[in-house]
């Protein structure tokens, strides 16, 4: 039972390192675009976010102002003109330079935040402030499942074998 979780864990931390990876040469690249395209040409930009999107596989890509949450640019399936700004938690470690990973291997998601040396003024938002970059891909809801089943029955096994001592000693 402890090599299946052992496995399982290790499935979903791998998704987590690659879109940590993902996101930091997205916005390496996207903010080297911008030096580019930006402010003239937002369409160009969008169609490096949507390429880049889709060659590392994933399913949305956001671009976004994190005090509003306002979108600004996005590729892939998501279509929303908000999002909600990032919590306390992850607004600090995207200040610290990293990626963020986002909660939400249980509803089958995997996700990074992170943010772009590109000022809000550059896609038409508002303030110094730098934008944001949000990307997702799906993890296998298969294995998220087995994971919290596996994860289920180590509890149980790991419970029966700390009260088996006490078993032992009453007979």
């Amino acid at each position: 039972l402890e090599t299946a979780v052992l496995a399982s864990r290790a499935y979903l931390d791998d998704n987590r390192n690659t879109i940590r990876a993902d996101a930091l040469a997205m916005a390496s690249d996207l903010s080297r675009a911008a030096q580019v395209f930006l402010p003239e040409n937002q369409i160009a930009f969008a169609r490096v976010l949507a390429t880049h999107t889709t060659l590392r596989g994933l399913t949305e890509a956001l671009v976004f102002e994190g005090a509003s949450g306002r979108v600004l640019a996005q590729a892939g399936f998501w279509a929303a003109t908000a999002v909600e700004p990032p919590s306390a938690a992850a607004a600090e470690i995207i200040r610290g330079g990293d990626v963020a990973v986002l909660p939400g291997e249980t509803a089958g998601r995997v996700s990074g935040l992170v943010a772009l040396d590109i000022p809000a003024l550059a896609l038409g938002g508002q303030g110094e402030q730098p934008l944001l970059l949000r990307i997702g891909r799906p993890v296998d809801p298969g294995v998220i499942e087995h994971q919290r089943n596996t994860e289920l029955a180590f509890q149980e096994y790991d419970r029966l074998d700390r009260d088996r001592g006490s078993l032992q000693v009453s007979f």
